[in-house]
């Protein structure tokens, strides 16, 4: 396992407190390997499957990023809903996932982790602030599988 039960917890407790500040939902899967019937297909392919069936895309504002990480692999992709790639450019995400691959390669995964966690969220607090009456439409658990 790449990281830890208890810094799992670390880690939803870092979720609900970026999300505090936000309207926007954030996940996270940790995969140990990809399942038997998707091994041939891309990670960002399963990833993007993955957000769908934890219905992310429901979000009112439609700006909910999934954090998905295949272990085996040695892979991840960052999923983010339309509403905040209408308004964040891929070179963003390419950045960020350069900077989280920095942290993974010296196997500081939960340092990596909370990093991404910390900067998604200040990107979803800029463009997407709290309301008032803000209701957490997701769940904040992180699916290890």
């Amino acid at each position: 396992m790449l990281i830890t039960k208890e810094n799992i917890e670390l880690l939803k407790k870092e979720i609900e407190a970026v999300e505090s500040k936000t309207s926007g939902e954030v996940r996270i899967i940790i995969r140990k390997k990809k399942p038997f019937f998707q091994k041939m297909k891309p990670i960002k392919e399963i990833a993007e499957s993955e957000f769908i069936n934890l219905k992310m895309q429901d979000t009112k504002r439609r700006n909910g990023v999934l954090l998905y990480i295949c272990e085996h692999e040695r892979q991840f992709q960052i999923v983010a809903d339309i509403g905040v790639n209408s308004i964040v450019q891929v070179t963003y995400w390419n950045e960020l996932a350069v900077s989280v691959s920095k942290y993974f390669q010296h196997e500081e995964y939960f340092s990596g982790l909370k990093y991404l966690v910390n900067q998604v969220g200040n990107l979803l607090a800029k463009y997407f602030p709290n309301e008032e009456n803000n209701q957490n439409e997701l769940s904040n658990d992180i699916i290890i599988q």
